[in-house]
């Protein structure tokens, strides 16, 4: 912040309260819509957009952090979706190009990456990855897959939403802790906090990795921690790695689980009454009256840690998507379920705020059976 600026706010000749009044004014009145990241749950807990938040998205290594940040950029692009300009600057810090480009090949042709390399592609197929290697070269997007902090950081940033003028701008990034230590990761969100209050057109999503020891609560055994209890292994805030100030800076934190990866075949319990929206996911006679086990295969959960603007604090903090629905009927067997797995999702009420119809984009109905088995998300 500069002197000038400095001098305006003490002789009352900017006046941020205003500022904000009349942003809210303009969606009373114009029906402006915030930006939609595709995922329902997700925005319906964003009450004013993705606009100018900073979104963590956390998960253990191999749980689809990269897949979600794959999704989410095409969200964004989705001219449907977010009719407005939009401009993304994705820092790729942990995957090759050759590595992106190859896994989004694999999720348009639904086929394996080894298959993938074991042949040409036909026409048919020569169509479908040209359009998805296009949607990887799309000029809203700047791809930058140098790790740069303090001033480089900053200057980036700075050029980016300058050459991005009245667009809104957002900076993904996969993922944080490439960061070593503490205090690189603390000074990194301080700044990234520091470019979103410069900036009333920026946004952040950051992608993080979850500590090693919920993996202790998942598992059991002599060298846990604590003893073995299903009720305990949702992520919570004490699971963000080696960093504070995450858990200060976010807008909204949401994890996601795949229980399969660490061969769960049970997840979490949860209350039946709370988590009605989950019943197609409860493993039948499991539990008691009150309660219910989930089911760990073929499944990913998002649990939200943060939610800064909460309108209604019994909404539910858990949500499920199937992995691949192909195979779901076997899944129901090895459950002994008589459940009909239904798509029925929880019922929000209507925003008014530039409401759009919405696929979820947490659909992994492309990826093939090998990721309903744990093997794929092979993220780090």
């Amino acid at each position: 912040m500069t002197r000038e600026e400095i001098d305006e706010i003490l002789e009352g000749k900017s006046n941020e309260v205003i500022q904000a009044c009349e942003e809210i004014k303009e969606i009373q009145t114009r029906g402006v819509a915030g930006v939609k990241l595709g995922i329902e749950d997700l925005d319906h807990f964003l009450i004013t957009g993705a606009n100018n938040m900073m979104i963590f998205g956390g998960a253990r290594p191999s749980m689809g952090k990269t897949h979600t940040a794959s999704e989410m950029k095409d969200a964004l692009l989705d001219k449907e979706l977010n009719p407005m300009d939009i401009a993304l600057l994705h820092l790729n810090w942990e995957m090759q190009i050759k590595s992106t480009v190859l896994r989004d090949m694999k999720r348009a042709l639904n086929r394996n990456m080894r298959d993938i390399l074991s042949r040409e592609f036909n026409e048919e197929e020569k169509a479908i990855v040209g359009e998805s290697v296009g949607r990887l070269m799309d000029k809203r997007v700047v791809s930058f897959n140098h790790v740069i902090e303090g001033d480089p950081f900053e200057y980036l940033v700075d050029k980016f939403v300058a050459k991005n003028k009245g667009k809104e701008c957002f900076v993904m990034v996969d993922h944080i802790h490439i960061l070593l230590t503490k205090v690189q990761i603390d000074e990194f969100l301080f700044l990234c906090n520091r470019l979103k209050k410069r900036y009333t057109n920026l946004g952040f999503i950051i992608f993080f990795q979850l500590g090693r020891t919920i993996e202790q609560r998942w598992r059991g055994g002599a060298d846990a921690k604590m003893k073995l209890n299903p009720k305990n292994f949702l992520p919570n805030s004490g699971d963000i790695y080696n960093t504070d100030s995450l858990y200060q800076f976010a807008d909204i934190i949401f994890t996601s689980v795949i229980p399969q990866v660490v061969d769960m075949d049970e997840y979490t319990t949860v209350s039946k009454d709370r988590n009605k929206h989950l019943e197609s996911h409860f493993i039948a006679g499991a539990g008691d009256n009150k309660t219910a086990k989930l089911k760990g295969r073929n499944r990913v959960y998002r649990n939200y840690i943060k939610i800064r603007l909460n309108d209604n604090f019994e909404d539910p903090r858990i949500y499920c998507d199937v992995i691949n629905p192909s195979i779901e009927e076997d899944i129901q067997k090895m459950y002994y379920s008589d459940i009909t797995p239904t798509k029925e999702k929880p019922s929000f009420p209507p925003s008014g705020v530039g409401t759009v119809p919405i696929t979820p984009i947490v659909d992994f109905s492309t990826l093939n059976n090998s990721s309903a088995r744990g093997e794929g998300f092979e993220d780090k």
